[in-house]
């Protein structure tokens, strides 16, 4: 209920009871848990409907397109609380999806954090075979973004080849997130 209401406050207090309680927490609540405290669940509502923000390609604005660092504002007094949620899951042998994953890695780009959000990505790449989540162009796009946003040519390139080992196929926004990188 919490996390439709889009009540970070009222979700944690129930995890944290629950926790307390021993009760063992799923998959799913965690993930929940985590989009909502990354404020990506809002986003997420909002683009639905055709309600993106502006994303910003290297020049100027385009209206109705979200950035994944745009995509988590607004939800930064509870960024902490999605990666405790994380710590936890690794502790209970919980596996996370690739949506979690992508939610933390926004937040790291958001925050401008390269290498908390690179060791991340490696804990979800480093996951292969049955069941696995594998990642997708937007986990990898939070990454690209910061990357570019402070001049990292050989972070974005980093990605880039990375994106490329899982046959991902790169669009014009990454592109042109490549060459703001290369050209700052």
């Amino acid at each position: 209920m919490a996390c439709k209401a889009q009540d970070p406050p009222k979700g944690l207090e129930a995890y944290r009871s629950a926790k307390d309680a021993g009760v063992a927490i799923p998959a799913s609540v965690f993930s929940s848990l985590i989009a909502l405290c990354s404020g990506l669940s809002n986003h997420l509502g909002r683009s639905e409907r055709g309600q993106g923000d502006t994303q910003t390609d290297g020049a100027g604005e385009v209206e109705g397109c979200a950035t994944a660092s745009s995509a988590v504002s607004g939800a930064g007094a509870h960024f902490d609380d999605a990666f405790e949620l994380h710590r936890d899951a690794t502790a209970a042998g919980v596996q996370l999806s690739e949506a979690s994953y992508t939610s933390l890695l926004r937040i790291c780009g958001a925050r401008g954090q390269l290498a908390k959000g690179r060791a991340l990505l490696a804990e979800l790449t480093a996951r292969r075979g049955p069941g696995a989540d594998p990642p997708r162009l937007r986990t990898f796009l939070p990454l690209l973004e910061a990357a570019s946003r402070e001049g990292d040519c050989a972070s974005a390139f980093v990605l880039y080849d990375e994106i490329l080992s899982f046959e991902l196929l790169v669009g014009e926004r990454e592109y042109v997130l490549l060459l703001a990188a290369a050209t700052a």
